[in-house]
């Protein structure tokens, strides 16, 4: 029996992208869901025309919520497997079905893209992911090579583990902070990174506010 697989979009002020974000996931999977996260501009409209199952907030949330609407109503719908993937077209979808494939190969709950920074990419934006890295794996005694990446493929089983609270980017932290402490088996892989004439990169204030995340959880861990 062939799984369901769904891809989630979380997306906001995307106009620009949405469209070829969408459709280079539907060459490689028949469920694609965009959670527009309050948008002002034309995100939703674009998304709707794309044919893309297309849900709405109302007003912004933060990536985490909209990667929470979008899960949980891909497992509403009998979802086997949820793809994770950023709407700004940082990441290239042509390396879903390898990260598909791995997830299944290596029996693992989650597949983490690992990004390759190119040269050109921001000297600030490459610091910071690295020294939060480095934070990390003092922290929580594990070597995660991509702790902050959006390119995520997991089984749909695992998401109660795995089930995050943060309502903005420190998302993808702690979902690796919960992947851990729940013991979900996990395996990185390297994938293709684009940046744009803008990047949402780890600025000074964002590592800041990351690390006493990460402080608090790690305080707070039984």
């Amino acid at each position: 029996m062939k799984d369901k697989v769904f891809v989630i979009l979380p997306a906001y002020n995307e106009d620009k992208r949405i469209l070829t974000a969408i459709k280079q996931c539907k060459k490689y999977v028949d469920n694609v869901i965009v959670v527009d996260d309050g948008s002002t501009d034309n995100t939703f409209n674009q998304a709707q025309k794309s044919g893309a199952i297309t849900l709405k907030h109302i007003v912004n949330m933060g990536k985490g919520v909209a990667m929470k609407t979008g899960t949980e109503y891909a497992i509403q719908k009998g979802a086997d497997i949820i793809v994770v993937i950023d709407a700004d077209g940082q990441h290239n979808p042509s390396e879903i079905p390898r990260l598909i494939k791995l997830l299944k190969q290596k029996k693992v709950g989650i597949v983490l893209g690992m990004r390759q920074m190119p040269p050109d990419s921001p000297v600030i934006f490459r610091l910071g992911n690295w020294g939060l890295n480095q934070i990390f794996r003092i922290m929580f005694g594990s070597k995660i090579e991509d702790t902050q990446n959006g390119f995520r493929v997991f089984n749909a089983k695992v998401y109660p583990k795995l089930k995050w609270k943060s309502q903005r980017y420190f998302v993808e932290t702690e979902m690796i902070i919960n992947m851990l402490k729940n013991k979900v088996s996990h395996v990185e892989t390297p994938v293709q990174t684009f940046y744009h004439d803008h990047y949402k990169g780890t600025t000074v204030l964002i590592g800041l506010e990351y690390f006493i995340k990460m402080l608090e959880v790690k305080i707070g861990w039984v």
